[in-house]
């Protein structure tokens, strides 16, 4: 994968996990109050939004190869 592409995946996958994270705060399923659970859950849902991303390129960078 080209840089560019690598930078790009995980500036979008960071925003969207931002995102879940405060929106899961708002609903009063996590406490960001606290570092830990921040932590442990913005990883979390970072790299599940992360293997969505990559996911998404490969399925598109393969579609555009095969046409």
């Amino acid at each position: 994968m080209k840089k560019t592409n690598w930078v790009l995946s995980v500036f979008i996958t960071a925003l969207i996990s931002f995102v879940i994270q405060s929106g899961l705060n708002n609903f009063g399923v996590i406490n960001i109050s606290n570092i830990w659970t921040d932590l442990i859950s913005w990883v979390f849902i970072f790299f599940v939004v992360f293997i969505g991303v990559e996911a998404t390129f490969k399925i598109t960078t393969m579609k555009h190869q095969t046409k």
